[in-house]
C-alpha cells in the first residue's frame, strides 16, 4: 500500500458521501440565508478569549451522515467578529481521544470558504459551527462513542468543552468501512463559523424546554450590603434534552397572589457585578441549569427614614421565555426592592 494510502480512501469515502447527502437532501442541507446581510464584521474586533462561550447543541442525520451544530455566543456587552474552522479533539467516555482524519467538505453555506462573521449582543449574539461524521449503516464497521468535544476556536486564546453529549443523544463517529484496521481514523467534516440561522438549517439547537419538564429550587440567601442574592436551580426531569435562552421571567407574590418584586431581566443590583449575558443552555434528562437573582432587602427610607424591613413573600413565580407555563417555589422572602436576575447559564 503506498505511503498515505490508507487517509486517501478515508478522504475520498468522505467527497462520496458529501455527494450523495447534496443530491438526496438539499433543501435540509443547503439552507438558502445570506449570510452577507448579517451586520457588518468588517467594523467588529476580532473575538477575544472572556467573550465567548461555546454550548447549546443540536443534531440531525440523513443519508447514513450524523450532523452535529455547536452554539457560539458572545455573552460580553461588545460586538466582535470570528472566522474560520475551530479545532476539535473528541473524547470517549472515559475521556479517551478518539483518532480524527478532520476535512472541510460538505454541502451548502456552511462549507465554503471562511468569511468573517459577527457577533453582535443586541441583535445577533450567537454563531454556530456543523460537524458531519459517518452513521451506523455498515455491517462489522468500527463505530466509538463520543462524550465530549474539546473546542479550541479559531484566534481564541482557551479550550471549550462540550459534554455530556451521550445523555442528549447517542453521538458516535463511524468508520464507513467493512472490517477497517484499528489504525484508520474516523472521518470527520468541520464547518467554518457561520451564522446561527444557518446552522439551524443543518440540526436547530434542540427545542425550547418547557415548564413541565422542570423543577426549580434556590440555594441559600446570599446578602450584601442591603442586598440579597440566590442562586435559582432548573432541574430537567423528562426524558429528553431542551435548550434554555434568554431570561427567566420572575416575580415575588405575596400570600393574595399578586406581585410584590418584578425581577429586571440584566439589572444589577446594589453592588453586585452585572448578571450574566444570555447563551443557549443544553439541558440534559437529570441535568442543570441555574440563575441568579437579587434584589434590596431593606427599606431605608420607611417609617420616615427610620427604615424597615421588607413585607413578606411567599412565592417566587417563574415563566419561561418560550412557554407560557409557570415554576414556583414556596417559601418565605423579604425582599422588594429593585429587582434583577441574569440569564439562564451553565452549572459552575
Amino acid at each position: 500500500m503506498p505511503k498515505g494510502g490508507i487517509p486517501t480512501c478515508a478522504r475520498r469515502a468522505a467527497q462520496a458521501a458529501v455527494a450523495l447527502l447534496c443530491l438526496l437532501v438539499p433543501t435540509a442541507m443547503a439552507p438558502a440565508h445570506d449570510q452577507r446581510k448579517a451586520p457588518s464584521a468588517a467594523l467588529a474586533s476580532p473575538c477575544r478569549d472572556g467573550q465567548l462561550v461555546v454550548g447549546g447543541v443540536g443534531s440531525s442525520t440523513a443519508a447514513g451522515t450524523v450532523i452535529v451544530t455547536v452554539r457560539i455566543t458572545d455573552i460580553s456587552a461588545t460586538a466582535c467578529s470570528i472566522e474560520g474552522s475551530p479545532d476539535i479533539a473528541f473524547r470517549g467516555p472515559i475521556g479517551t481521544s478518539l483518532r480524527t482524519s478532520v476535512t472541510h467538505i460538505g454541502p451548502g453555506q456552511a462549507f465554503e470558504p471562511p468569511r468573517r462573521t459577527a457577533l453582535v449582543p443586541s441583535s445577533s449574539p450567537t454563531a454556530a459551527f456543523v460537524i458531519t461524521s459517518r452513521d451506523d449503516m455498515v455491517a462489522t464497521q468500527r463505530c466509538a462513542r463520543v462524550s465530549f468535544l474539546r473546542v479550541t476556536l479559531p484566534a481564541v486564546v482557551g479550550v471549550s468543552l462540550v459534554g455530556d453529549l451521550q445523555a442528549q443523544f447517542p453521538y458516535r463517529l463511524c468508520q464507513g468501512l467493512p472490517n477497517p484496521p484499528v489504525s484508520v481514523p474516523f472521518s470527520v467534516n468541520i464547518s467554518s463559523i457561520v451564522s446561527d440561522a444557518v446552522a439551524a438549517g443543518y440540526a436547530p439547537a434542540w427545542p425550547a424546554c418547557k415548564a413541565h419538564q422542570l423543577t426549580m429550587s434556590l440555594g441559600g440567601e446570599l446578602g450584601a450590603m442591603g442586598v440579597a442574592s440566590y442562586i435559582a436551580s432548573l432541574a430537567n426531569r423528562s426524558s429528553a434534552p431542551c435548550t434554555l435562552d434568554g431570561y427567566p421571567g420572575l416575580d415575588l407574590e405575596n400570600s393574595a397572589g399578586q406581585a410584590v418584586v418584578h425581577f429586571v431581566a440584566g439589572r444589577s443590583v446594589g453592588t453586585l457585578p452585572p448578571p450574566p449575558r444570555p447563551r443557549p443552555v443544553t439541558v440534559v434528562p437529570g441535568g442543570r441549569a441555574q440563575f441568579v437573582l437579587s434584589a434590596g432587602d431593606y427599606r431605608p427610607t420607611a417609617d420616615g427614614g427610620q427604615g424597615a424591613a421588607c413585607p413578606v413573600s411567599t412565592a417566587l413565580v417563574l415563566t419561561l421565555p418560550q412557554d407560557n407555563g409557570a415554576l414556583s417555589d414556596r417559601q418565605r422572602f423579604e425582599l422588594c426592592l429593585l429587582g434583577g436576575v441574569g440569564a439562564f447559564t451553565a452549572p459552575n
